[in-house]
C-alpha cells in the first residue's frame, strides 16, 4: 500500500495518547518515517511528572532511537554532556547506583553499602531528569519534525471501528486514526475502555509510595561521624541515593549536583512493602513520610532541614497488570499497560525498549493495512514479560533487604545483568559507529528470554532463577539470609560473561568498579585475550579502537561535573 495515497485529511496514521516521554519519543520517530501523527494531551506542559532517574540500558535506547530515526533532539537527551550543553541545566548528574542500609532506630553502619559506578566511558555520566524540562522539549521536538499537537484536550470516547478509531472529545471533535498507542500512564483511557486491568494483580510485588521534590536536602556524605568514611569511589550526593532497610527503601535523586546547576530541587520519597507496612489513614502524606524518616537516625540528619516545594503524594498499591498489552488497533505503551516499583529505574529503560519496538512494527502496519492484534501480538508478550521480569528483580530484591550480606549478594545478580546487557547493546551500537547502518538495530527484541534484564544470556537465565530461589528460601525461613547470601555469591562467581575486573565475585568489594584509566586497560585486555571464545565471538565481534581511544580521552581529560 502507498501511504501517502492511502491518507485523508481527517485521518493521521496514528494518534498518541500522552506527551510523556514514551509519546514523545515515539512521536519523533513515526513522524521520521513520513507517518502523519496526532498527539493528544489532557494537560500541557510544563508539569510535574516522576521516573527521573536514566540507566545505561534507557541512554543507550534513546541514542540507538536518535541514530536509527536521525533526531538529533533524542541524541541530546540520551547524555548527561547533552542535556547540559543543549537542553538545560535543570537536570543533575548520576555517577552510581548508591545503597546505604539502615537499622531502625540505629545509626547507619558505614560496612554496610553498596555502590555501583557509572562506568564513564564511551559516554560519561547518566542524568537526573527534571522531567518537566524533558518532557516539554521531546514533545515540541515531536511537533517541530511534523507531528501535530492537541494538549489540553480530553478524550471521552474510543470506538474502534473497520477501518480506524475514533475518538471524540469533550468537546465534541471526533479525531480518527488508523492505529492508537496509549502512552497516558497509570489512568489508561484504552485500559478502563476495555476493561483490561487484570484482577488480581499477577505482580508478586507489593509497595506503596510517598513522594514529593525538596529543597535543603543534605548530601549523606555530610552526615557521617567525623572520621567515618564509607571508602566508595563516588561522592554519595552524585548519584541515585537508595536508602534500604527491612520492608522498604527511599530515594534521594538531586538535580542540583553538580558545578553547572541552576535546579535546587531533590526528588525524595519512600517506598514500603505493602505486607510490612500499612497507610495509616490518619495521617496526611507529609506526616506519613516523616513517620518513616524519623525510624533512622542517618536519614534524619540529612532530612533536617528539608523542605517541601509540591505537594505530598501517598499512593495505594503501586502495581498494576493488564490482561492484554494491546487489542485491535491500538497499544498499552509503557506504564499504560503494567507497572512494578522505581526500584532499579527499569521502568523508563523498558518504555524506550518498547518505543524501540513499535517505532519498527507500526510503520510496517500502516504499510501492509493490518493493525489487527495479532500483527502486534509478540510485541505485547514483549512487554508482558519485560514487566514480569522486573517483577522478578523488584520482589527479589524487598526480601534481600531483610539482611545487609543478602542485599550484598542479590545486588550482583542485578548488576551482572545489566553488563551483560550492556555489552550486548554496546555491541551493536559500536557495529553502527564502524558501518553507520542503521539496520543493524532491526529486531534488537528479538532474543531467547526477550523480558529479561540480559535477554540473550542463558547463563543469566540460569543464575537468575536459582538466586531468586534463594530469596525465596530465605523469606520463608527455610535458611537463614546468611546462608542465601553465601548460595548467592557461589552462583555469581559462575559467571563467565563480565570482566573479573567489575569484582562480582568478591563479596568484601562493596564497589563494582573504577573509573581509572587502569581499569579500562584491564577490561580491554579482558575483552581481547580474558574472555572465554564465546564470550569474544558473541560480543566483541568488531574492532576495540573506539574504546581505546575512549579510555585515552578520559585519561587526558578527567571528568569534571
Amino acid at each position: 500500500m502507498n501511504i501517502a495515497m492511502s491518507r485523508s485529511a481527517s485521518m493521521h496514521d496514528v494518534v498518541i495518547l500522552g506527551s510523556g516521554l514514551a509519546g514523545s519519543v515515539l512521536a519523533c520517530a513515526l513522524v521520521r518515517q513520513n507517518l502523519s501523527v496526532l498527539i493528544v494531551d489532557n494537560s500541557c506542559h510544563p508539569r510535574f511528572a516522576i521516573g527521573e532517574s536514566m540507566v545505561p540500558r534507557s541512554s543507550q535506547m534513546l541514542r540507538i532511537i536518535a541514530q536509527q530515526y536521525d533526531v538529533p533532539e533524542i541524541l541530546n537527551c540520551s547524555s548527561f554532556h547533552g542535556l547540559r550543553k543543549h537542553v538545560t541545566a535543570s537536570c543533575g548528574v548520576k555517577k552510581h547506583f548508591g545503597f546505604v542500609y539502615h537499622r531502625p532506630h540505629e545509626a547507619h553502619r558505614v560496612e554496610e553499602a553498596t555502590q555501583a559506578p557509572i562506568p564513564r566511558l564511551p559516554h560519561g555520566p547518566e542524568s537526573h531528569l527534571y522531567r518537566q524540562d524533558i518532557d516539554a522539549y521531546l514533545t515540541f521536538a515531536a511537533v517541530r519534525h511534523g507531528a501535530e499537537l492537541r494538549p489540553d484536550t480530553h478524550v471521552k470516547e474510543v470506538e474502534i471501528e473497520p477501518d480506524g478509531v475514533a475518538l471524540v472529545t469533550d468537546k465534541g471533535e471526533t479525531l480518527r486514526a488508523r492505529y492508537v498507542v496509549d502512552a497516558s500512564g497509570t489512568r489508561s483511557l484504552l485500559a478502563e475502555k476495555f476493561q483490561m486491568r487484570q484482577t488480581p494483580v499477577r505482580s508478586r510485588t507489593n509497595s506503596w509510595s510517598v513522594f514529593s521534590h525538596m529543597i535543603d536536602v543534605h548530601p549523606f556524605e555530610t552526615c557521617l561521624p567525623p572520621g567515618q568514611r564509607h571508602g566508595m569511589p563516588e561522592r554519595w550526593s552524585q548519584g541515585t541515593l537508595h536508602h534500604i532497610f527491612d520492608g522498604g527503601w527511599f530515594w534521594i535523586i538531586p538535580f542540583g549536583n553538580h558545578d553547572s546547576a541552576t535546579n535546587p530541587l531533590c526528588s525524595v520519597g519512600v517506598n514500603l512493602d505493602g505486607t510490612k507496612f500499612q497507610r495509616d489513614p490518619s495521617l496526611s502524606a507529609e506526616e506519613e513520610f516523616w513517620k518513616y524518616v524519623r525510624r533512622f537516625p542517618s536519614m534524619e540528619c540529612q532530612f533536617k532541614d528539608a523542605r517541601a516545594v509540591r505537594n505530598w503524594i501517598a499512593t495505594g498499591r503501586l502495581q498494576y497488570n493488564s490482561e492484554r498489552q494491546a487489542g485491535e488497533r491500538f497499544f498499552l505503551l509503557g506504564h499504560a499497560g503494567g507497572f512494578i516499583d522505581a526500584l532499579h529505574s527499569r521502568g523508563i529503560a523498558n518504555t524506550f525498549y518498547m518505543v524501540h519496538a513499535l517505532a519498527e512494527r507500526i510503520p510496517q502496519a500502516v504499510a501492509r493495512g493490518d493493525f489487527s492484534y495479532a500483527f502486534f501480538e509478540d510485541i505485547a508478550q514483549l512487554q508482558a514479560d519485560l514487566t514480569d521480569y522486573n517483577d522478578r528483580l523488584v520482589n527479589g530484591s524487598y526480601g534481600s533487604f531483610m539482611d545487609f550480606e543478602l542485599w550484598n549478594a542479590w545486588s550482583r545478580v542485578w548488576l551482572l545483568g545489566v553488563t551483560i546487557d550492556s555489552l550486548r547493546i554496546g555491541r551493536l551500537m559500536s557495529k553502527y559507529s564502524n558501518s553507520g547502518d542503521s539496520s543493524l538495530y532491526r529486531g534488537l527484541y528479538r532474543a531467547d528470554w526477550p523480558g529479561s534484564i540480559a535477554p540473550d544470556s542463558e547463563e543469566f537465565e540460569t543464575i537468575f532463577t536459582a538466586c531468586e530461589a534463594e530469596i525465596g528460601a530465605a523469606r520463608q525461613g527455610l535458611k537463614s539470609p546468611r546462608a542465601a547470601a553465601q548460595a548467592i555469591h557461589d552462583w555469581v562467581a559462575t559467571a563467565k560473561s563480565v570482566p573479573p575486573t567489575l569484582n562480582l565475585h568478591v563479596p568484601e568489594r562493596r564497589y563494582t568498579l573504577t573509573n581509572s584509566f587502569l581499569s579500562h586497560m584491564q577490561f580491554l585486555w579482558w575483552r581481547q585475550v580474558g574472555a572465554p571464545a564465546t564470550v569474544r565471538r558473541k560480543y566483541f565481534d568488531y574492532g576495540a579502537m573506539p574504546f581505546m581511544k575512549s579510555a585515552f580521552r578520559a585519561l587526558l581529560q578527567p571528568e569534571s561535573v
